[in-house]
């Protein structure tokens, strides 16, 4: 066991002597994880944008409103939800797991812990900009028409709603009180 130790260390000796192996200074790494950590601060930024923009959205069009248990209304709130948003959302979410992956409060921990804080992190951090921001001024940020990304976004999912097929009307169909009137073969 000794003899196997003297030869890594002369191995490592002889790659350090031959310029094999060069060390590196600790700004490197210190640079690296401040990067890293700006990197992953606007990640979570990000997805807590584009959560609080999904519910303005669906806020806005009232798709919270019309679900209730009838296939009807389950079919107009699984159209009128801005998927593209929510999948982008899940896509963030799992590149801010991978940029935490190498500090030390998620190194070696079970991705699953990891990933179920992540969210609780940012859902926790969506309610507070929620209750502090009732106004959405916060996910309306990108509606400027000089914003070179989110400006069309918001275009699409704010301004054109009412053109997207099967959701028109969804939002403002009428209440089950009164569907009876509009049924002509029920008895009144």
């Amino acid at each position: 066991m000794e003899q196997k130790i003297k030869d890594l260390k002369q191995n490592i000796v002889s790659y350090i002597a031959n310029h094999k192996v060069s060390m590196k200074p600790r700004w490197h790494f210190v640079l690296l994880a401040l990067l890293r950590a700006i990197t992953a601060f606007a990640v979570f930024i990000s997805v807590i944008y584009l959560i609080s923009f999904t519910i303005l959205i669906m806020r806005e069009h009232e798709l919270f409103k019309i679900f209730e248990v009838s296939p009807r209304s389950v079919h107009g709130f699984m159209l009128g939800v801005p998927w593209v948003l929510v999948l982008l959302s899940l896509a963030l979410l799992i590149v801010l797991e991978v940029l935490t992956r190498k500090f030390e409060f998620v190194y070696k921990r079970p991705m699953v812990y990891s990933l179920f804080a992540l969210i609780a992190l940012v859902l926790g951090a969506g309610l507070v900009v929620h209750r502090i921001d009732r106004e959405f001024r916060f996910a309306r940020f990108g509606e400027r028409p000089d914003m070179p990304i989110l400006g069309p976004v918001h275009k699409y999912y704010r301004g054109e709603f009412e053109d997207r097929p099967y959701v028109r009307g969804m939002h403002k169909r009428p209440l089950p009180s009164e569907f009876k009137k509009e049924m002509k073969y029920l008895p009144e």
